[in-house]
């Protein structure tokens, strides 16, 4: 972070370095994620769910109870990507998911004023949880439904902070792709509407407008199931 020197000789804080700083931060632990994930990834077909996970996208099928609509269709997209073998670009998918959602750890706790050499060192060491790293070696819906519940925080915050109605919007439509993912969701959905419900009472009370087009965006995000 560079720092400049004020009109009375103090040391001033760029913003636009507290900027680039926050932002390469969170990048530099999804990077260091990915490259060791990348290393330990599966390079070819599993068994169980996994291999259900690898084989379901390729097809356009439907999966086993709740049918992951969400995460069925993020891995039919992936699939276009000319790397590999089908079962290995669903693999790579889950790391770079997993990858994702380490750098946006890092982004949350910066974004509550963390210093940034502490965000990377948290958010890798939560990347190298065992359960975690499991999550990103293989494919698996979690690796989904951590990316996404990492992105929703994030921009809950953000919200929070900036009160811009596209990012309340972008919440909700997070939430309903979330529980097209996984029903693991309804444990933390609840808390999220009832924060922004709670934090920015005075802006839905004042457009309700907002409250309509966030719901219909969560909506859109269920339709998946559809």
């Amino acid at each position: 972070m560079t720092a400049i020197s004020g009109l009375d000789g103090q040391e001033v804080r760029s913003p636009s370095n507290d900027r680039h700083a926050s932002g390469l931060g969170p990048a530099i632990a999804g990077i260091v994620a990915l490259a060791a994930y990348i290393r330990t990834l599966l390079p070819g077909m599993a068994f169980g769910d996994w291999g259900e996970m690898q084989t379901v996208p390729h097809v356009l099928g439907i999966a086993h109870p709740t049918g992951y609509p969400t995460y069925v269709l993020l891995a039919a997209i992936t699939e276009l990507v000319p790397i590999g073998s089908v079962a290995f670009r669903a693999n790579l998918l889950s790391a770079v998911l997993v990858a994702g959602a380490v750098a946006l750890v890092a982004a949350i706790l910066v974004r509550l004023e963390v210093r940034v050499v502490f965000a990377i060192a948290v958010a890798l060491a939560f990347g190298a949880v065992g359960t975690v790293w499991a999550a990103a070696t293989v494919a698996e819906v979690n690796a989904l439904h951590l990316a996404l519940m990492a992105l929703t925080i994030e921009r809950t915050l953000v919200w929070q902070q900036e009160r811009r109605a596209r990012d309340l919007a972008l919440v909700a439509l997070l939430i309903g792709l979330a529980l097209g993912n996984h029903l693991l969701t309804l444990f933390v959905a609840p808390f999220l509407v009832c924060f922004v419900m709670w934090a920015g009472r005075t802006t839905v009370r004042s457009n309700p407008r907002l409250l309509v087009r966030s719901v219909a965006a969560g909506l859109i995000g269920l339709a998946g199931y559809a």
